[in-house]
């Protein structure tokens, strides 16, 4: 059994409109005011930023586990990311990840856990294979 991936977790986020401009998103006691005004960044990250940032953390934390696994240390990480919006079907595309890693440990290890990074968690996978939701409605 792989020990770095526990066989299920659930994940649970709410999200509570609190005006025409700002969603607040929360999960276990923490919350977020996030935009829904794409054009007005002065308001906070957009949905398309918030879900670049999610992906953005989980390649990090990828990136932490693999060295671990591979009994490296990583001195410093940064993950740059880019997207352009697609109007026609309305989405993202020119999705653009740069990963500039510090570490004192061989090139061919930093690069192992580099590819386990880009290849192996869970929102990683998830935005890789292309999530699909299953919708509800509860008027109120």
């Amino acid at each position: 059994m792989d020990t770095q991936h526990p066989a299920e977790k659930a994940f649970e986020i709410n999200v509570a409109r609190e005006s025409n401009a700002i969603a607040v998103v929360s999960a276990h006691g923490i919350s977020l005011r996030l935009s829904m005004n794409g054009s007005d960044p002065a308001l906070g990250f957009t949905a398309p930023e918030t879900l670049l940032a999610g992906y953005g953390a989980c390649l990090m934390t990828n990136l932490g586990k693999a060295a671990g696994a591979l009994g490296i240390t990583i001195d410093d990480a940064r993950i740059e990311l880019s997207a352009t919006k697609r109007n026609e079907p309305l989405g993202l595309q020119d999705l653009r990840c740069m990963i500039t890693v510090k570490s004192g440990a061989p090139q061919e290890k930093v690069r192992a856990a580099f590819e386990k990074a880009t290849t192996d968690g869970t929102a990683t996978n998830a935005i890789h294979d292309g999530i699909r939701a299953q919708f509800e409605l509860a008027l109120t």
